[in-house]
This record gives structure tokens, sequence and C-alpha cells, in this order.
């Protein structure tokens, strides 16, 4: 029987699962590079292990992930979502102008951004600022493999926002439970099954 987010308390729980279940399968293919789901989840612990151990993050901080489209932004997403904090996807278009007063409500404990499009980024206040290069280079402790607290539906997994077309930017705040919904309706609306793959393109 095939698993439905009603199997699971939080997305990283689903991978976990996915790992286990078909350990060779293919998770994430980015330009040449293949990852298994047992490697993924691999990096994924090891990086759970960096932002719990080394970078002392805890339940309900924040992250401001600006990494663009690359295997480490889904690590970190992973690894973040697996201890409770709160992930704030952003994009790497957004110039310093529009975006400062943005990046100061969301008050992140660690930057995470790309030095070659938005190097200003390193100046946020009161934040461990990181970047891709940076993070590439790090020696990543050993795998963290178990979740430290509990992480449930309710809790919040990302703060997305708006464009700002209509009026100021807004913080969606999306739950763990808003999530695995989605996968859910993703999955049965289009049919899929394990042997299949698909295509992501947005940023």
């Amino acid at each position: 029987m095939s698993s439905t987010s009603a199997d699971f308390q939080n997305l990283y729980q689903a991978l976990r699962h996915s790992a286990a279940r078909s350990p060779d399968a293919l998770a994430l293919a980015f330009e040449d590079r293949r990852y298994l789901y047992r490697d993924f989840h691999l990096r994924v612990q090891r990086a759970m292990a960096q932002l719990d151990q080394v970078w002392s993050l805890r339940k309900g901080d924040r992250i401001l992930l600006a990494w663009g489209n690359h295997p480490a932004f889904c690590e970190v997403l992973f690894a973040a979502l697996g201890l409770g904090i709160e992930v704030v996807p952003f994009s790497t278009k957004l110039k310093q102008a529009e975006s400062e007063e943005l990046v100061g409500h969301i008050a992140p404990r660690v930057v995470l951004f790309d030095a070659t499009v938005q190097d200003w980024l390193k100046n946020t206040p009161d934040a461990r600022a990181v970047s891709l290069s940076e993070w590439q280079a790090i020696s990543l402790p050993e795998p963290l493999t178990r979740q430290p607290v509990p992480v449930n539906r309710d809790d919040t997994a990302v703060m997305m926002f708006t464009s700002g077309t209509t009026g100021e930017p807004k913080g969606a705040i999306i739950t763990h439970n808003n999530l695995l919904c989605a996968i859910d309706a993703y999955t049965q609306k289009l049919n899929l099954t394990a042997a299949d793959s698909t295509i992501l393109a947005v940023p």
C-alpha cells in the first residue's frame, strides 16, 4: 500500500520513509548530478546536524534561503523542516532597495545567499550569513539520525511572500499539513507513481 500525507507529521518524515522504502531510487537530478534517496537523505541528515549542533538553531527559528535552483537548497530545506525551523524562500531576483525592509520583517537567524547575485544579504543584521560557496566548502558533521523535537502537522514549515502586485508583499504561513496535502493532491491529480519523474523549472 502506498503512503499518503496522513502517515506523516512533517515533510522530513516523508523523505525518511521514501529513503527507507526505496534507497536506490532517484531522488534528485541537477545538471549532470544524480542523487539516490539513500544519498540525499544522508546529506539532509548531515545538514540537520550542522543547523542543530553547530549553528544552534532551534524550533521556531527562521532561515532565509536564497540559493536559487541548486541541490543544496533542497538539502537545507528538508533539514530545516526536520528540526521545526521555519524556512523563508527568497527570490534571487530581488534587489537590495526593494527587499531590505522585507528581510528586516523576517528577522532570520541565518541567511543563506548566493554571493554572485545578492552579496548585500551578507550584511543582514543579527544573522549568520553563509554563501552557497561557503556552504559547499563546509565539512558537515556526522548525520543527525533523530529529530530532537517533535514537529507536527500544524507547525509552520514555510513563509512565502506574495508578489506585492496589489500592495505590499505579505508573508503567507504554510504549515507541514499544507505541504503534505498539496503533495497528495498533486500526486492524485497527475496519477503519479514511484516510477515517474517530474521536472521542476520554477525558481
